[in-house]
């Protein structure tokens, strides 16, 4: 390639090949000046950029025969919203499977499930009670097999930013729907409502508008989309005095840290105080302390369970008053991932107590005391958003941060939810294995480098938003997704976007034709291609050549997530309904592929057959279910919130 100068500020361009043969020639190319901001921006084409982005709610229609709702039912007291609708009420989900087992009614297409909206008071105790009761309601709507074709439609009233006060309680309940969304697809959808007496027929609306998040508000059905908050929208971000104390929860770890360092260099902070579990025991701690006070920064290093709303409040009464509290950064928190099925209430327990717990705990203690804060910073994960597989609980208690920012918002106190994406090397991608990371990737969510989180703390405090979400998206790997696209990140890609039922269904009927061709020895040797396929993607690998088809699965690197993408693919590309373990319980690939085929060759009465003559699927089996179904999902959404 040659570049001369011409004109001006032009230059010309010749590139040639090996050969020396000219394919390309610029006679002026001329530049011109751009900012950071605009370096920033998406560009809509491949790559990314690391930026804030706000949730909006968009109006989407439904489909034809939104009000057809002949073949609903409603779980529960049958009261609240629904309650003169005239559908057939159970108890639970037990007594509607008990129903459809005996042939007493048809399996429902829909099941509505309305959430419990407790007001003791006690938000973290409302929190568990509403949380606790709908996990054991998704567990046992994943279990019951003989609602496999249904979806089940869980109602929440106010739950959602979409709302001007946010019912705290119900919110976390959006993550957990979200992480059941994304391990078993095509089988939830969550509906947040206003409580107008439209309601009713706004829902079936919602329902079949083939959007699996929605809201009505004012007889309108909305859907959250991601888009790029405008940089500096809300004000200029806030400036401390050197008496002026900033705390932050978490200090001591890697986001807390370099929050803390970034607070003094960028900010000017002259007093910090970071807690921790351990204080001043904490790995790092000291090294922390001394780093900073090099810098100018008074540092105190406390132990403090945050979770503990005795032990916040002694904490925030021992501050000198000549060190006036004027910033919170909320970054503590621990993850202990799993699937919805696996959950446990004290696993809920275990995540919302230094995450949720705490949040409300700073919230209410500093407004009692009248402490007037410039600041007021949740560190939320997009794992509440777009990366809830596998962490049902994490995804939930970073959801009620985000609320709680909007209902401190709405009562005009300062605060921001920043739901952020993995920072690189630091947080729950410092621990995270090669193939939670690999996954993200694949997803178009890549961890952002700290040097760039650091600038998008600084816009997202100057955006006046209450909750952004910081990430770094790679449009050209979101555009190549082969799964369903999460609802919110349709807006940013919208070519990426799969239609739920007919891919699945397009490629069971192709393999199963090309199965019917092949003699037995030749249909396992193909369908042990099809699972070496997709371990292979899963795994990272640029083919199959690095897999043994005898060697076990857990010992080939996958993990409950991968399992379950895997799953996910194979039923997709088979038409099967496979039982959540299947992978597991096959072993290895090789065991795997033959019980694929004894589960076709048994279907398909004897032989493995086309599709059009093929084995019947279950509605709520990957590629099964009829017109308007969201049954089939033609993938799985993994990855948890950094």
């Amino acid at each position: 390639m040659r570049i001369t100068p011409a004109g001006e500020s032009g230059v010309a361009v010749c590139v040639a090949d090996p050969a020396g043969e000219p394919v390309l020639t610029v006679a002026s190319l001329v530049g011109r000046p751009v900012t950071a901001e605009q370096i920033q921006r998406p560009s809509g084409r491949t790559g990314g950029a690391a930026r804030p982005y706000r949730v909006e709610w968009t109006p989407v229609r439904a489909a034809a025969a939104a009000h057809d709702t002949g073949r609903w039912a409603v779980l529960g007291g049958g009261g609240g919203l629904f309650a003169a609708n005239d559908l057939p009420v159970f108890a639970d989900v037990a007594a509607l499977g008990e129903a459809v087992g005996s042939g007493a009614i048809a399996p429902p297409e829909v099941v509505v499930y309305e959430c419990p909206s407790p007001r003791s008071g006690d938000v973290p105790a409302d929190v568990r009670a509403v949380a606790g009761q709908v996990l054991h309601v998704l567990q046992q709507w994943i279990a019951d097999k003989r609602l496999a074709g249904g979806r089940l439609a869980v109602v929440t009233c106010n739950a959602t930013s979409a709302a001007g006060d946010i019912a705290l309680a119900q919110a976390p309940v959006w993550g957990l729907v979200r992480a059941a969304q994304a391990e078993t697809p095509g089988r939830f959808l969550i509906v947040d409502v206003d409580g107008r007496a439209e309601t009713w027929a706004r829902l079936a609306d919602a329902v079949a508008c083939e959007e699996p998040e929605t809201a009505v508000r004012a007889g309108e059905v909305l859907a959250p989309r991601l888009a790029p908050a405008e940089a500096g929208a809300g004000g200029a971000v806030p400036a401390f005095k050197p008496e002026e104390t900033v705390l932050v929860t978490g200090g001591t770890g890697g986001v807390g840290a370099a929050i803390a360092r970034h607070l003094a260099d960028a900010h000017g902070v002259r007093r910090l105080l970071l807690t921790s579990r351990r204080g001043p025991d904490a790995p790092g701690a000291a090294e922390l302390r001394d780093e900073l006070a090099g810098r100018g920064v008074e540092v105190t290093v406390a132990a403090c369970d945050a979770g503990d709303r005795d032990a916040v409040a002694a904490l925030l009464d021992g501050l000198p008053p000549e060190c006036a509290l004027r910033g919170v950064v909320h970054a503590a928190g621990v993850a202990d991932g799993g699937l919805v099925g696996s959950m446990t209430p004290a696993r809920l327990d275990a995540v919302f107590a230094p995450k949720a717990d705490a949040a409300w705990h700073l919230h209410e203690l500093t407004r009692r005391r009248g402490i007037d804060l410039a600041m007021f910073v949740l560190v939320s994960s997009a794992g509440g958003m777009v990366m809830a597989a596998g962490q049902a609980n994490y995804a939930a208690a970073n959801v009620f941060l985000d609320a709680l920012a909007a209902h401190r918002g709405a009562a005009g106190l300062p605060a921001v939810s920043m739901a952020w994406g993995l920072w690189n090397g630091t947080g729950m991608a410092g621990w995270m294995a090669d193939a939670d990371l690999l996954r993200l990737r694949r997803q178009g969510l890549p961890p952002i480098p700290v040097d760039d989180a650091l600038p998008l703390f600084d816009m997202a405090l100057a955006a006046g938003e209450p909750v952004l979400a910081p990430l770094l998206v790679d449009m050209a790997a979101l555009r190549a997704r082969t799964d369903e696209t999460p609802a919110l990140l349709r807006g940013l890609a919208p070519r990426a976007r799969r239609r739920a039922a007919a891919p699945g269904r397009a490629d069971a009927g192709a393999l199963r034709r090309e199965l019917a061709a092949l003699a037995e020895d030749e249909q396992e040797r193909r369908l042990l291609d099809v699972v070496l396929g997709h371990a292979a993607v899963l795994l990272g690998h640029d083919g199959t050549t690095a897999l043994d088809p005898e060697r076990g699965f857990l010992e080939a690197g996958f993990d409950s997530l991968t399992a379950m993408e895997l799953r996910t693919a194979l039923g997709q590309a088979t038409g099967l309904d496979l039982p959540p373990m299947v992978v597991f319980d096959s072993g290895d690939p090789a065991n795997l592929a033959r019980r694929l085929l004894g589960e076709l060759t048994a279907a398909g009465t004897g032989e493995v057959s086309a599709a059009g003559a093929g084995p019947a699927v279950p509605g709520g089996a990957p590629g099964g279910g009829g017109p308007g179904s969201w049954a089939a999902c033609s993938g799985t959404r993994c990855g948890p919130g950094g």
